[in-house]
């Protein structure tokens, strides 16, 4: 009797976290993924592009993975190869964090790292990281809005400018 008690206990709950982790996974797959590039255009948040695959992690129930199949740009054009999106119901958020790389020359790129914040689909916020190696090294440099708009303007990534800038 009291061996039977326990397993039914042990059950129900598997049951009910299985079910939590389920109904958590199909609702980060409906509403995080590329139908919701109008709204990441509308507050310039780095959309999911064409080339982009989902990927599933041990954490695709609370986080949604994107990757291209390469990380390395081909030409000078910026590769947004990587993005995860991972969802905050109690406080109505969604945090997304995309990586862009950039060539320099045939073996330096430029890595372009956006962590940006949806407030109820009608804000963001962004920080960066702009990681450069070259010859004499790797230089890391803090970007706040306005450098993450310079630094999209001299890319051609149009739809992240907040605010136009004129480049000099």
């Amino acid at each position: 009797m009291r061996i039977r008690f326990w397993i039914l206990l042990a059950v129900s709950i598997l049951a009910l976290i299985t079910y939590f982790i389920v109904r958590r996974w199909n609702k980060m797959q409906v509403d995080n993924g590329r139908k919701n590039n109008a709204v990441r255009i509308k507050l310039h948040v780095p959309i999911i592009e064409d080339n982009m695959t989902q990927i599933f992690a041990p954490d695709s129930f609370l986080a949604n993975h994107w990757k291209t199949d390469d990380d390395f740009p081909t030409d000078d054009k910026p590769l947004h190869y990587l993005k995860n999106i991972t969802r905050i119901d109690p406080l109505n958020k969604v945090e997304e964090k995309d990586s862009f790389r950039k060539r320099l020359d045939s073996k330096y790129f430029c890595t372009l790292y956006i962590k940006s914040t949806i407030i109820n689909n009608t804000r963001s916020t962004r920080e960066g990281l702009l990681t450069i190696e070259e010859s004499e090294g790797t230089k890391r440099f803090k970007l706040d809005e306005e450098r993450i708009d310079s630094v999209a303007t001299r890319w051609g990534l149009n739809y992240l400018v907040r605010e136009k800038f004129i480049v000099r």
